[in-house]
């Protein structure tokens, strides 16, 4: 099937994703080229949404499980900004100011930034008063002029 199963093709996005300067590196660690790499995850993209179509979400929650699993171990598990900075970030974006600037600002790549949030939120969701202060932090940095 391919030569490339479920959870390793959601490896190597990852890792493509997180390193898209490295993709030609990336891939060739995989034994893939990139026309090979293209017909590989075009397919199981198809089959995803195959599945999905017929109301079978497993395959794609597999798949995303994997995805993540992958991209925790490229980077920090732990949070990397504070909870202020984490809020501010969070209000200018809810603000309206595009998460691309917002994040290139910051120096942070979208895989950095989806780290940071899954770091933060487990955090949040088990302290009431830290999200509270979360909540009221971001409230009050989309109230912020935009830089």
């Amino acid at each position: 099937m391919l030569g490339v199963g479920l959870e390793d093709c959601a490896r190597i996005a990852a890792e493509v994703a997180e390193k898209p300067r490295d993709r030609r590196v990336v891939l060739a660690r995989a034994g893939l080229d990139d026309g090979r790499w293209t017909e590989i995850e075009t397919t199981w993209m198809l089959r995803l949404a195959t599945a999905l179509l017929q109301g079978d979400t497993g395959p794609k929650d597999a798949y995303d499980a994997a995805f993540q699993a992958a991209k925790d171990t490229l980077g920090p598990t732990e949070p990397t900004r504070s909870l202020m900075e984490y809020a501010r970030i969070q209000g200018s974006m809810e603000a309206g100011q595009d998460s691309s600037v917002v994040l290139a600002r910051e120096g942070l790549t979208m895989g950095d930034w989806s780290r940071l949030v899954r770091a933060w939120a487990s955090r949040l969701s088990e302290d009431a008063a830290l999200a509270e202060l979360f909540r009221n932090a971001v409230t009050e940095a989309k109230k912020a002029p935009r830089a």
